[in-house]
């Protein structure tokens, strides 16, 4: 897309958004005034551009489930603005079930897309709201500045001015007592201004405040009334239940799901192919390249050395030549007047043996560039042989686990899950090519939800999943080439419901693939999965956090 010089917005709808929980159409014009008492919605409109743009509120909250009304679970925001060439277009941000939808013009887009028409977020934020520069970026308002504005080295000043005051100021680190106490001034006076503009804010506040006090004072006095309600709903949920000897019986239940899960009881067909991926495996390692140019190159070589004797002669021949000078083929003395006829003779066979010895060099570094093409595409195969090869071991050996204990491992599970109901729990589902007993299981206990680790299934079992209220484990998996369904899935889970894990020691992500994997790896994991949601690594990293701590209840 092709990025916006400027926009006039001419038309907001806005649906199940903050208070406007029902549909809404306002229209602007130039200018547009909005009036009204304190709650009124005001803000909300502001609300509703900035979201439509960024995706996030007009302060750049990153928490967005406040945004959606109460009386309505589905937010819709379209608005409608003319560029710079008076064309029309309409924007559209649908959150449905807790995936979001853009739309563009018609099409749906990402939120990547939407940067490339609006420019980056923060300025964005930071034009439609300068508040938001101050008070939300901090920091990271300077770094926002030093990435467009360009900075301001001594010399550039010096430039500027007349030759004897950069003759006075050249070598002072310091600009003179009378500009610096002008710079000074100035900030004086700006901070008098923002104090104005403080105050003003803070006499608004106050105002505020004193008008919230009463819905504060109830609010506080419901929030008692339900926390009592609650103490009371769990004191009858336990009564008479054993908690501690429940505990004891679900960690029972794990280390003997535990021990099921890793029995290694391999058939004797699983070992021979077990066996042939490891012989296979090792003798890719030891694989040696073997040249393929050597003789051609030991052919152009020798030309090349034979040409350049044969320039040694020749020219050592031509510097010879003169009057009574005896041709060593005839035996017969040169005359003066056969002297030029013979020199330029000398000069052209110099001149063929050179375009000769050129050409022949030209087909050694040829030769050597193709060797050498050779030799990275061997190793590139290699290497990727050999990490397919490590790939398929481990899944054979995998693999060999017995079908014999998937009844009592999915009867442990059941028992697990229901034990997590009672107690209140998550439960961390280890799904491999089982994803329609898992899918049976969890629909048996609809109350309990927790995180499939190291997801697998296909985007349907994904939304499937997310409905009913459960996390997704992302892994090193989603960075190797053959991960197809990994985009897709994450295309349908909501940044609010991704974890990322190790799964260590195994499935170390690329470039890391082969190793022994640990948390040190994680980054690549949450560079990926930023690149696919549109996000930064970091805004990923801080998001994965909170949902691990909300899943685990930390």
């Amino acid at each position: 897309m092709e990025k916006l010089k400027s926009f006039r917005i001419t038309a907001l709808h806005m649906e199940g958004f903050k208070s406007y929980s029902q549909p809404t159409d306002l229209t602007f014009g130039d200018p547009t005034v909005i009036t009204g008492g304190n709650g009124r919605g005001k803000s909300s409109i502001a609300d509703a551009i900035a979201f439509a743009v960024t995706g996030l509120p007009f302060f750049g909250e990153h928490r967005i489930d406040r945004l959606h009304s109460e009386d309505n679970p589905e937010l819709f925001i379209r608005m409608r603005f003319v560029d710079e060439n008076g064309t029309l277009h309409e924007l559209s941000r649908v959150r449905k079930s807790n995936r979001m939808t853009i739309t563009y013009d018609g099409c749906e887009v990402r939120q990547v897309d939407l940067t490339d028409l609006f420019g980056e977020r923060d300025v964005f934020l930071s034009i439609f709201n300068p508040l938001y520069f101050i008070e939300e970026l901090g920091n990271d308002g300077k770094n926002l500045l030093q990435r467009y504005l360009p900075a301001l080295t001594k010399e550039d000043i010096l430039a500027q001015m007349a030759g004897p005051a950069v003759e006075a100021l050249r070598d002072e680190p310091l600009l003179s007592p009378e500009v610096e106490s002008r710079k000074l001034r100035e900030t004086i006076r700006e901070l008098e201004n923002n104090i104005l503009y403080l105050t003003g804010q803070q006499d608004m506040t106050t105002a505020q405040q004193q008008n919230s006090k009463t819905a504060l004072r109830e609010l506080r006095e419901k929030e008692d009334a339900l926390r009592d309600e609650e103490q009371a709903l769990k004191s009858k949920q336990f009564a008479g239940v054993d908690i501690a000897a429940l505990n004891d019986e679900l960690t029972d239940l794990s280390a003997r799901y535990s021990d099921l899960a890793n029995q290694r009881q391999i058939p004797a067909a699983s070992d021979e192919c077990i066996l042939a991926l490891t012989q296979e495996l090792t003798a890719r390692k030891a694989a040696v390249y073997t040249p393929k140019y050597a003789e051609a190159t030991a052919q152009v070589n020798a030309r090349i050395r034979q040409l350049g004797s044969q320039y040694q002669q020749e020219k050592e021949q031509c510097s010879q030549l003169k009057p009574g000078y005896q041709c060593p083929t005839c035996r017969r003395a040169v005359t003066a007047d056969e002297l030029p006829a013979m020199q330029n003779a000398f000069r052209t066979s110099i001149k063929q043996i050179v375009e000769a010895g050129q050409a022949e060099r030209a087909k050694l570094e040829e030769l050597q560039a193709l060797e050498k093409k050779a030799r990275d595409t061997f190793l590139q195969f290699q290497k990727d042989d050999i990490a397919k090869l490590e790939e398929t071991l481990q899944e054979a050996k995998e693999a060999a686990e017995p079908d014999a204990t998937r009844p009592e491992a999915q009867q442990l599970q059941e028992r697990m899950q229901a034990l997590a109901a009672e107690l209140d729990l998550p439960v961390i589902v280890h799904d491999r090519e089982a994803h329609g007993d898992c899918l049976a299981i969890i629909k048996e206990f609809p109350t309990v939800t927790g995180v499939f680790h190291c997801f697998s299934g296909s985007p349907e079992m994904a939304e499937e999943l997310l409905k009913r209220g459960w996390y997704l484990g992302f892994d090193g998996p989603i960075t190797y080439k053959n991960a197809k369904r990994a985009p897709e899935v994450a295309a349908v889970t909501p940044l609010e419901r991704i974890v990322v894990e190790t799964d260590a020691p195994y499935m170390a992500p690329v470039p890391m693939r082969g190793k022994r994997n640990d948390s040190h790896y994680l980054p690549y994991v949450i560079e990926k999965l930023a690149e696919w949601k549109g996000v930064t690594a970091e805004e990923m990293t801080r998001v994965t956090w909170e949902n691990g701590r909300r899943l685990f209840r930390i």
